[in-house]
């Protein structure tokens, strides 16, 4: 039997999940619903990898999904999160932002504790948070302290319309931000999802460490994760030219939760 799966955001990202259900990457599951802030964006979706639009969560849930995925903001993942988990739906964000919010973040993980659905983080446009987690696994049993952070340098154009954001930015490489990941996310909610992300897997938002450079001229996100304790070191970089990497993500996720073979 086929698992059901339901979307909310339709855009860019959630096509790259249509993408590959229509290309038969994810043999194991079926669209089951979509939902969109415009329902001609979600009945588009829907045309294209099954399923039907829907116009709320309850006619979402309502569909009977084993899994939710969301792709449209931190706002989104805010407000439908927990009543997901506690439908006893698993729930897998691509906004990690949001759970910048301590709280937010205990809710959904109590929700999903009560109610035994799982609260999905996946890698998003980095990597490596399986030995990110080993790390802060060795030093939480060897009562150490571990150090982690991201540092992204990206083109002075994506951080137009934001607090960070200088003219000077744009004729000379220069530090834009640099404080933790929970400052980084209430500055800039659309921008550091992959900065919270691996501040989950390591030491949290408000310990871990965040960077943004600006450079003129730069297409595209390139993200360097380091985290550290004594004898061990840590370094995961990735560069992405767009955000494409961020929604096949998701399908690696779903394909790895459907094998019978597992990598971590």
């Amino acid at each position: 039997m086929k698992r059901r799966i339901a979307l909310i955001g339709c855009g860019y990202l959630g096509e790259i999940i249509a993408e590959a259900m229509e290309k038969g990457l994810l043999p194991g599951y079926e669209m089951a619903a979509a939902m969109s802030r415009r329902r001609e964006s979600a009945e588009a979706l829907c045309r294209r990898a099954g399923g039907a639009a829907a116009e709320g969560l309850a006619e979402l849930l309502g569909a009977k999904p084993d899994f939710v995925i969301e792709t449209a903001s931190v706002e989104t993942v805010r407000e439908y999160c927990v009543p997901i988990l506690e439908a006893g739906i698993s729930f897998i964000p691509l906004s990690i932002g949001a759970f910048a919010d301590r709280a937010l973040y205990e809710r959904a993980r109590s929700a999903a504790e009560r109610s035994g659905a799982k609260l999905y983080i996946p890698h998003g446009a980095v990597g490596g948070f399986d030995v990110l987690r080993t790390a802060a696994l060795m030093a939480e049993a060897e009562g150490r302290t571990l150090r982690a952070g991201i540092s992204t340098r990206k083109g002075p154009a994506s951080l137009r319309n934001t607090p960070v954001y200088r003219p000077e930015l744009e004729t000379e490489e220069q530090l834009a931000f640099s404080g933790s990941c929970k400052e980084a996310i209430a500055l800039l909610p659309a921008k550091v999802n992959v900065a919270v992300a691996q501040s989950l897997a390591t030491v949290g938002p408000e310990r871990a460490s965040a960077r943004i450079t600006a450079v003129p001229g730069f297409v595209g996100d390139e993200h360097t994760i380091t985290a550290e304790l004594p004898g061990i070191r840590v370094v995961s970089q990735v560069y992405s030219e767009n955000a494409a990497i961020a929604g096949w993500s998701i399908v690696s996720l779903l394909r790895d939760l459907h094998s019978p073979v597992s990598f971590f």
